[in-house]
C-alpha cells in the first residue's frame, strides 16, 4: 500500500519557504502560541483583554476583582488546493529520468504554487484588511514615495505597533523610486533642506527591512480557478507595510501520495496532492498592517438636512441624516467630518486622504440627532471615513437650518 507522506512532504515546504517565498518571513515566523488546531481544517486564535491599573491605599483594602478575560475565536480555513499528475515509465526512462514525478513536482511547487500562495497571501491580506481599514491611493512618484511611507509608519506608530520588525514590501519600479529619492533626501538633509516628513521617512527607514517583490504578485485580486491570475478589477499594490506578528499562515497537507503503475491507472505512476491553508489577520492586529495602492475612488456619500425643532434651538441650528454609506457598506469604527461654504460646495478630499489631520474639516458623530450649526442654504460637504480618519465616501448638498425668528 503506497505511503501517504503528506506530513513529511509539509516539513519539507515549510524548510524552504524562506528562500522560495516573496513573503517567506511571514510564512516562516514562530506562529506557536498564536492559534492551535482544533481540527485539520480549523484554528483556534486566543484573544486576552486586561483592564489598567487603579490607585492603591496604604491604609485599606481593594476589592480582588478579576482584571483579565480571554476569548478564543474560531477560524476555518479557506483555501482548499489539490493537484495531480501521470506519467507513463517510458516517458521517464526516454527522458534521462528528466521527466521524472520528482522532478515535475519540483518544477511545479516552484513556478506555480509559490507564485501561487503569494498572491493569495497579498490578496486575502489585502480583502480582509479592507474590511476594516482604508488604504492610502496614489501613484508613487519620486516626489510622493518617502512622505507617503512616512505616513504609513506614522499609522502603525500612533497605533502602538512596534517598529522593531516592520517590513515594506515593494515592486521593483517602486523600489527605483524609493532609492532614488532616499539618495536625492540624504543629500538635502545634509545641507538642512529636507522637509521633516522626508527625514522622519529617512530615519524610519533605517528601522524597516525593504523587500523588494515582482510587480505580478503585487495586485489586490486574482483568479484561483487555475493557478493564479490577475482579476480584471485588481488594483495595483504599490507598497504593503506589514508587521509579521499581525498575520498568521496555518497550513495543513491532507493528503500527498505517488502509486507506483497498475491496472486501474493503465500502467501509469499517479501522483496527488492536498491541502488545506490560509492567511489570517490575528483579532486586534488590523493596525500592523499599511497598504498603498493604485486607483482606488472613493464612494458616494449621501444625506439630508433638517431644521432643528428643539424648543432651545438655536439660528443656524440643523440635523444631519446619511442615507449612505450604511449595513455592510460601513466600515467599524467609521468617523464623520464636514465642512461648510455659503456658494460652493468645499471640495471633498480624495479616497484614503487623512480628515483628521487635515484643517478645516470638523468631526462629528454621525448620530441623526446631533445638533450641528451653519446659515440656512449654505452648501456642505460630508467626508465618511475609517478609524483612522482616511476618507472611503463623500458627497456633498444644501443645508437646511433654523433661520431667525
Amino acid at each position: 500500500m503506497p505511503t501517504n507522506y503528506a506530513s513529511m512532504y509539509a516539513r519539507s515546504l515549510s524548510q524552504q519557504y524562506p528562500y522560495v517565498l516573496r513573503f517567506g518571513a511571514l510564512y516562516a515566523r514562530n506562529q506557536e502560541g498564536d492559534y492551535r488546531w482544533t481540527t485539520a481544517h480549523t484554528v483556534e486564535v486566543p484573544s486576552v483583554q486586561v483592564t489598567g491599573r487603579v490607585d492603591g491605599s496604604r491604609s485599606s483594602f481593594f476589592d480582588r476583582v478579576q482584571r483579565h478575560s480571554n476569548t478564543w475565536t474560531s477560524l476555518t480555513l479557506r483555501n482548499h488546493r489539490i493537484w495531480s499528475d501521470f506519467i507513463h515509465p517510458r516517458d521517464i526512462a526516454e527522458t534521462n529520468e528528466a521527466l521524472s514525478i520528482q522532478n515535475i513536482t519540483q518544477v511545479m511547487n516552484q513556478t506555480e504554487k509559490f507564485p501561487e500562495k503569494d498572491k493569495y497571501l497579498l490578496s486575502t491580506v489585502y480583502a480582509d484588511w479592507m474590511k476594516e481599514r482604508v488604504p492610502i491611493s496614489d501613484t508613487l512618484t519620486s516626489a510622493n514615495i518617502l512622505p507617503y511611507f512616512d505616513k504609513m509608519m506614522e499609522a502603525m506608530t500612533e497605533r502602538n505597533v512596534p517598529l522593531a520588525g516592520r517590513l515594506l514590501y515593494i515592486t521593483p519600479p517602486g523600489n527605483t523610486l524609493l532609492k532614488n529619492a532616499t539618495a536625492w533626501a540624504r543629500n538635502q538633509s545634509i545641507n538642512g533642506s529636507a522637509e521633516m516628513a522626508v527625514q522622519r521617512a529617512l530615519s524610519y527607514l533605517d528601522s524597516v527591512k525593504v523587500e523588494e517583490v515582482p510587480s505580478d504578485i503585487m495586485w489586490s485580486k486574482f483568479d484561483f480557478t487555475v493557478g493564479a491570475v490577475k482579476a480584471g478589477d485588481a488594483k495595483k499594490v504599490q507598497m504593503f507595510l506589514v508587521h509579521p506578528s499581525a498575520v498568521i499562515t496555518p497550513e495543513n497537507y491532507d493528503f500527498a501520495q505517488l502509486d507506483p503503475p497498475s491496472a486501474g491507472s493503465q500502467g501509469k505512476y499517479e501522483y496527488f496532492e492536498e491541502s488545506f491553508e490560509d492567511v489570517f489577520i490575528l483579532p486586534g492586529k488590523v493596525d500592523g498592517i499599511e497598504f498603498l495602492v493604485a486607483g482606488m475612488s472613493s464612494g458616494s456619500a449621501t444625506f439630508s438636512t433638517a431644521a432643528s425643532t428643539a424648543a432651545d434651538a438655536q439660528t443656524g441650528d440643523f440635523k444631519v441624516t446619511i442615507s449612505a454609506p450604511t449595513g455592510n457598506n460601513l466600515l467599524p469604527g467609521s468617523r464623520y467630518f464636514y465642512k461648510e461654504q455659503a456658494s460652493t460646495a468645499p471640495a471633498a478630499l480624495a479616497y484614503g486622504e487623512n480628515a483628521a489631520n487635515t484643517s478645516g474639516w470638523t468631526e462629528f458623530d454621525g448620530a441623526a440627532t446631533t445638533i450641528l450649526n451653519a446659515t440656512n442654504g449654505h452648501k456642505l460637504t460630508l467626508l465618511v471615513c475609517d478609524a483612522n480618519g482616511r476618507v472611503y465616501a463623500s458627497g456633498n448638498g444644501n443645508i437646511t437650518s433654523k433661520t431667525s425668528g
